[in-house]
């Protein structure tokens, strides 16, 4: 299976045709296959055979490794600073290696803050013809409008349920038919969200997640919401992943308010039933107090009390909320 086939077969047209530009933001959800999309227009723009991509020719196995000289990856862990977008335009203007083309592909391009942003707008807008930029990013309205408008969007959608199952059982074939069934029902159409649950006592921390999403607009108290994130509190990991869980439903949250119809997480029904309890604005501060939670637990900070303090400042929020309405 092809994932995301039509946006990848649209992508080769125009590389047959020459209609390849310079930059493009590669829009969709964690997890829906953005990285893989983005791997499959570097070999297309760089492989060998009559029937590119052939992924087995040296230009492809390179790209397919990450060991390409000529294909660049930002933005992984920590998002692009000022440095590197300098980094990236000295390095534009020096000739490819190993073909004709240059690649760069930026991971997490909407954390890019507003001062890498504008350093980057200097190649968008006079760009080396051998250059192809490729813009990671869940939410395109993230980024500054001059950057956007420098770029091309394609936009990378969620899978079926059966597709995702499907995927599932061709990669983890020992895996139970159950897990996978559970794994793809609960993964809000992301392949990689149903890897993450198989891989990290996911299915849990998806149920943890549910849990605490319905307590919260549910109105529960501190002690109750408290009870529901105390499963497996001695796995930094499994903790890791729900936090994550938790900002991506939020996340839904906001899709929906703004318009979306298509969620990670939370089902659309689920998310527009909550957006009408909260703001954009106490969404996006409900995402920052479990980020920062996040940041705490990774620091190896005490789980009882980051877990306190993040109920405390949710609470708190929609207090806040509640009485503004």
């Amino acid at each position: 299976m092809v994932l995301n086939r039509a946006v990848k077969e649209s992508f080769a047209a125009s590389c047959r045709e020459g209609k390849v530009t310079h930059a493009y933001i590669i829009e969709g959800a964690r997890g829906v296959g953005k990285m893989d999309f983005a791997l499959y227009a570097a070999q297309l723009i760089f492989c060998t055979s009559a029937s590119a991509p052939c992924g087995v020719c040296a230009q492809c196995r390179k790209i397919l490794s990450r060991a390409h000289p000529d294909v660049y990856f930002y933005g992984g862990q920590n998002s692009v600073t000022v440095s590197d977008a300098r980094r990236m335009i000295r390095d534009s203007v020096i000739s490819p290696n190993d073909g004709d083309r240059k690649v760069y592909i930026i991971e997490n391009a909407d954390k890019m803050n507003a001062a890498a942003q504008n350093a980057m707008l200097k190649i968008f807008e006079e760009p080396p013809d051998p250059v192809v930029f490729f813009l990671l990013a869940e939410r395109r309205d993230m980024l500054l409008p001059t950057v956007v408008s420098r770029c091309r969007t394609i936009t990378i959608s969620g899978m079926d349920e059966d597709e995702i199952l499907a995927e599932l059982t061709a990669r983890y074939p020992r895996r139970s038919r159950e897990q996978l069934a559970e794994a793809a029902r609960l993964c809000g159409r992301s392949i990689g969200e149903a890897e993450e649950l198989l891989g990290k006592d996911g299915i849990a921390e998806m149920k943890r997640a549910y849990d605490f999403m319905r307590g919260y607009f549910g109105a529960a108290d501190r002690y109750a919401l408290y009870v529901s994130v105390m499963g497996g509190r001695q796995k930094r990991d499994s903790n890791q992943l729900f936090l994550l869980l938790l900002c991506d439903a939020f996340t839904d949250i906001m899709r929906v308010k703004c318009g979306y119809n298509h969620c990670t997480v939370l089902s659309v029904q689920e998310a527009a039933g909550y957006s009408r309890a909260v703001t954009l604005r106490s969404a996006s501060a409900a995402i920052r107090i479990i980020q920062d939670a996040y940041a705490a637990i990774t620091d190896n900070g005490n789980y009882n009390a980051v877990m306190s303090d993040m109920i405390v400042r949710l609470l708190a929020e929609r207090k806040q909320y509640g009485q503004n309405r």
